[in-house]
């Protein structure tokens, strides 16, 4: 899968948790997710492809993440919950979303545990070979299916968001917070 795929689910995910999506702090939130669900790629830089798209290897660093944002969170206010739980959904939809592409091997998902490799494919998706420089058609089609794949989850957050302020609005109307009877 390329970055396309897996930013949108970082940005639909940053999206569902953020209270507020018109302050600065919004957008930190955004650029940190699009880096959380592509997180495996960039460690795959550093370790094997199959240790970094590994669950145990994810979920053992999202371990050690949340423990040191827990210690750090009793001085700083870093995020509640909701977020932290969300940016670690986001780097594991990074596994998920790999399946569905057919790499031809699948994933080995439990790596160490078990070299048995899942793959899910979606038939419309597929992975884009070296060389990635310069970018073809070839890029821009992989690119636009992404897309057309993965945004309606990111519409389907914000109408979601939408219809719950409106209907917020429309029950506690905008008189002191007390809820103002429908009719």
């Amino acid at each position: 899968m390329t970055f396309v795929g897996h930013s949108l689910v970082g940005v639909s995910l940053a999206a569902a948790g953020s209270p507020n999506m018109k302050n600065r702090r919004f957008v930190l939130t955004v650029v940190l997710f699009v880096v959380f669900a592509n997180f495996p790629d960039f460690a795959f830089r550093i370790i094997p492809y199959y240790e970094s798209h590994s669950l145990v290897t994810v979920l053992a660093i999202l371990a050690v993440t949340v423990l040191l944002m827990g210690l750090v969170r009793r001085r700083v206010l870093i995020a509640d919950w909701r977020l932290i739980l969300l940016g670690s959904l986001a780097v594991i939809s990074h596994l998920l979303l790999d399946t569905f592409y057919n790499h031809g091997q699948g994933l080995m998902l439990f790596w160490p545990l078990s070299e048995s490799r899942q793959a899910f494919p979606i038939p419309w998706l597929s992975v884009l070979p070296p060389p990635y420089w310069p970018i073809t058609e070839r890029h821009i089609n992989v690119w636009l299916l992404e897309f057309a794949t993965f945004a309606p989850l990111l519409v389907l957050v914000l109408l979601g968001k939408f219809i719950v302020h409106a209907v917020k609005q429309h029950v506690w109307g905008t008189s002191g917070g007390k809820p103002r009877l429908p009719g």
